[in-house]
């Protein structure tokens, strides 16, 4: 694996790990000293693991980006099979986490059935949920197959951690942007596929394939979680998939 390495990659990562703490400050890494509202109180474990291995990768991605920036190249790598290890427990544990949120906040009467634009919105991040952690195992392993083509390898582990950033960033707007809490939380996340794309464009002065691949990952998961809840059919999957 060659070091030339851009610190914009060490920024990119730097900006994912301030969205995760800004993101999730008052709801997880906080809420010992902020009144949490009823449906976020007495959480089961397995939200916090979750959370936990979550905050793990983030915190990883900067340092294994700071390490390639410092050529400590081969601790780069020894530290990638940690990572590979933790995206496996960010699987895992989001499974989990997303099969138990949404019936469990049915069943505390949080979410109201009969609130139409409530279920609407819950079914979007019930469809984001539910697709968002297959394109990430697959650019994970794609990252991991082509290690030493430092291209594919760094997009894809990039574009791994882009497309996870979407909860962070909706609960982040929804405080700085209360009033705009959709489109602009729709335009920071597809801020970061699109200035991946223009930095390694303008770089290596030839369209970057990879970066493509991973906003193309980005602008597909953001359709289909406004779309699908607009149709029939994905309202009937999200209530199906509560016992509804």
């Amino acid at each position: 694996m060659t070091t030339h390495h851009s610190r914009f990659y060490l920024l990119i990562t730097i900006l994912s790990l301030v969205m995760v703490l800004l993101g999730f400050g008052h709801s997880f890494f906080l809420r010992s000293f902020i009144e949490q509202p009823f449906f976020l109180k007495d959480l089961p474990v397995v939200v916090y693991l979750h959370g936990g291995v979550m905050t793990i990768w983030y915190v990883m991605m900067v340092a294994q980006s700071a390490l390639i920036n410092v050529k400590k190249v081969k601790l780069h790598m020894a530290m990638g099979w940690g990572l590979v290890a933790i995206a496996s427990f960010v699987i895992i544990s989001g499974l989990i986490v997303n099969a138990g949120v949404f019936p469990r906040w049915l069943a505390l009467g949080f979410l109201n059935p009969a609130n139409e634009g409530m279920m609407r919105m819950a079914a979007g991040f019930w469809t984001y949920d539910q697709t968002a952690l297959i394109p990430f195992g697959l650019m994970v392993a794609t990252a991991v197959y082509n290690r030493k083509n430092m291209v594919i390898h760094r997009s894809m582990i990039l574009g791994a951690s882009i497309l996870l950033l979407n909860p962070a960033i909706f609960r982040m707007t929804g405080w700085m942007f209360p009033s705009f809490v959709l489109p602009s939380a729709t335009i920071i996340y597809l801020l970061f596929p699109i200035s991946l794309m223009a930095h390694d464009w303008v770089r290596h002065k030839k369209f970057p394939v990879y970066p493509f691949i991973v906003l193309m990952a980005v602008i597909a998961l953001a359709f289909l979680m406004i779309w699908l809840p607009s149709t029939d059919f994905g309202m009937n999957l999200f209530k199906q998939s509560i016992r509804l």
